[in-house]
């Protein structure tokens, strides 16, 4: 049977992984909302399924998707790293199987370390315009760097994803990482740290006549302090 990474953390959207009566294949249950979804049994998973299975066509049909796992979860943070609201429907849940979700040891944020038969909660994200994949790449340099892995969404398809994961410089805890518990007690300062990291990213170059504080700080190359994200 499947283990849950963190089972607890329902705003991360985890999954159970239960086997079916009859079938014995694996279902899956989100944890949240209090109502099961109205999928079918997944597949059962006899290997590491966040192993890089990409072909030419995943890879050009997933382009522009991302599977966040930490505060871009969060509609509010993705607003601001995205400068423009993020309707409901923008953000799809998703898991990755294979990983474990613990807090990096220099900052209040999260990493994902291997760990074969666990899976991971998160969201699906398709950046709308060339824009949105600037500011979120942005957001996550220095410290992260993306590679493609295979996320599960309900009813079992699967999707080939942009997964960012930590640089060395992060390390790691062996605690699990909350979204609940980071919203809580971290997410208001975050925000506005946010918004100040933002300024400096390229994407805003055009519109930085509508900001001459802004524009004075892009064209002296500002760059922000190390993010605490």
């Amino acid at each position: 049977m499947l283990k849950i990474a963190d089972p607890l953390d329902l705003f991360a959207l985890s999954a159970l992984h239960r086997l079916h009566p009859t079938t014995g294949r694996a279902t899956n249950l989100l944890t949240g909302g209090g109502r099961p979804p109205p999928w079918s049994a997944s597949p059962a998973v006899s290997r590491n399924e966040g192993d890089d299975e990409r072909t030419p066509e995943a890879s050009t049909l997933a382009a522009m998707t991302y599977f966040f796992f930490g505060t871009l979860m969060d509609p509010d943070v993705l607003a601001a790293v995205l400068d423009r609201p993020v309707p409901e429907g923008e953000l799809q849940q998703a898991w990755l199987h294979g990983y474990r979700r613990v807090r990096a040891a220099t900052a209040c944020y999260p990493i994902l370390l291997p760990a074969p038969g666990l899976v991971v909660g998160g969201v699906l994200f398709h950046p709308r315009s060339a824009r949105d994949d600037v500011r979120i790449r942005h957001f996550e340099d220095e410290e992260y760097v993306d590679r493609w892995r295979v996320a599960q969404l309900p009813g079992g398809r699967r999707l080939a994803a942009r997964v960012f994961f930590s640089l060395e410089t992060l390390g790691c805890t062996d605690h699990p990482w909350s979204l609940a518990e980071w919203a809580h007690q971290h997410k208001v300062a975050f925000l506005e740290q946010c918004r100040e990291w933002m300024l400096d990213c390229p994407a805003c170059e055009s519109d930085a006549s509508a900001d001459p504080g802004r524009g004075a700080m892009v064209a002296a190359g500002w760059r922000r302090a190390p993010p605490r994200r």
